[in-house]
């Protein structure tokens, strides 16, 4: 009873060692992104997709596979980037840029990625904030 016990402890440890927390997206350049996040490891390398979609991958191809982080990327083509971030071992997390860059609002939130009560994540890209709505432009 006692080394069962000890299995599943172990078990549940492993897979929380396995998933990928402190998730953040930062924008460098026009193109270019530094993505950090605790997770990856010599025995869990995590495989970084872009897509444009929060919800799903359109590429199938992996930018990168890395077994640390912080990371600089380079993503060609225009438009919001949303990056998953695939453990070996473990869920998907995505990630993407939180302050979003408008003309009349100078402080426009997405409040996706921030952790739930449930153990989830709210989802990106359908809750945001901003201190000025009013000047905001089509």
């Amino acid at each position: 009873m006692r080394a069962a016990t000890f299995f599943l402890i172990f078990t549940i440890q492993l897979a929380a060692a396995s998933e990928i927390e402190n998730a953040v997206c930062e924008q460098t350049g026009s193109n270019s992104y530094r993505i950090s996040f605790d997770g990856a490891s010599a025995t869990n390398e995590v495989a970084i997709f872009a897509s444009s979609r929060p919800d799903r991958l359109v590429s199938k191809k992996p930018l990168v596979k890395v077994q640390q982080s912080p990371i600089e990327l380079t993503v060609p083509g225009s438009g919001r980037v949303y990056f998953h971030l695939k453990p070996k071992n473990g869920r998907v997390r995505v990630v993407s840029i939180r302050r979003l860059p408008l003309d009349a609002s100078f402080n426009f939130r997405d409040l996706g990625g921030y952790p739930a009560a449930d153990g989830k994540y709210v989802k990106w890209g359908l809750l945001y904030r901003s201190g000025r709505l009013d000047a905001l432009t089509a």
